[in-house]
């Protein structure tokens, strides 16, 4: 008879393989990233604009995929730091491309002024703010970004890999609740934009939870 069968494959706690076949001889299948609160690292960190020192087993929050790009976000806390890596897989990378990272207190569900907001391009640092008075106002002087890109930018007659941001951020700076953060990020790529949660209002209850800060 005619029919229909799928099936689901859990292969490591964020991400999760399926497939569907029928009676066409068709199969499909597809790989998909589970988001929930992961717990940051304790790994020391070299800001090198590299990801070589970020374990294969450190947990990730998927962010998107958009046309030949896609990102994920990392966490480590060690010291009086805590760390945060942007791997951004692009196929075509651009100076006026840029990641965000948003920070705010866990034990809220809006933005307050304790909240921050990072922004970096393959090239540094582009935009470091706090929230105040309903809008994201320049501060934070303390935040220090290292990046480094596989590929040309700019330059969209080959093929690029992608860039990796790393940013450093001192906890005292940070609204930490319980060892706690929300957290929420973003990816501009060309006229394209895509984040875990909205990145418009001030509503932060569909954000993240790090923990382990």
């Amino acid at each position: 008879g005619n029919g229909f069968w799928g099936t689901l494959y859990c292969i490591d706690s964020h991400r999760m393989a399926a497939g569907i076949g029928g009676s066409g001889g068709v199969l499909q299948v597809g790989q998909f990233y589970l988001n929930h609160s992961i717990a940051a690292s304790t790994h020391d960190v070299v800001m090198d604009g590299s990801n070589t020192d970020w374990s294969n087993t450190d947990e990730a929050l998927y962010i998107c995929s958009i046309e030949n790009a896609k990102a994920s976000l990392r966490c480590s806390r060690k010291g009086e730091y805590v760390y945060f890596a942007f791997d951004v897989k692009d196929e075509d990378i651009s100076s006026d491309d840029y990641v965000s990272l948003y920070l705010s207190d866990s034990s809220e569900n809006t933005l307050s002024s304790t909240s921050v907001r990072i922004t970096a391009s393959c090239k540094g640092l582009k935009e470091s703010c706090r929230y105040s008075s309903g809008d994201w106002t320049a501060g934070s002087s303390d935040v220090k970004v290292s990046t480094r890109y596989n590929g040309t930018p700019d330059n969209s007659s080959d093929a690029d890999k992608g860039y990796v941001v790393e940013i450093a951020i001192p906890a005292a700076k940070l609204p930490l609740s319980s060892g706690t953060l929300l957290a929420n990020a973003s990816l501009h790529d060309g006229n394209l934009d895509g984040s875990i949660a909205p990145v418009t209002g001030n509503s932060t209850t569909k954000w993240m939870i790090i923990n382990s800060l």
